[in-house]
């Protein structure tokens, strides 16, 4: 098991720089984190947003992917 903290998670939604790394290592391993560590994915994609990194319409998008992997326990 390995532990991500929110800088590694976002990148499963993001292709900000290591997101490849990042995908691979967390595909082949089962992936621990704080439980706070949602708030702050959420926080951290509207960030993304607001800087133009992520369009408003591919937002949503992300937003209920994320969603569905909380609900499924990721």
């Amino acid at each position: 098991m390995i532990y991500c903290d929110t800088r590694y998670l976002v990148r499963l939604y993001l292709e900000d720089p290591g997101w490849e790394a990042v995908r691979g290592l967390c595909a082949a391993n089962d992936v621990a984190s704080a439980a706070h560590a949602q708030a702050e994915i959420a926080a951290a994609l509207h960030r993304a947003c607001r800087e133009g990194r992520l369009q408003a319409a591919a937002l949503a998008d992300v937003m209920e992917q994320f969603e569905t992997d909380c609900a499924a326990g990721a």
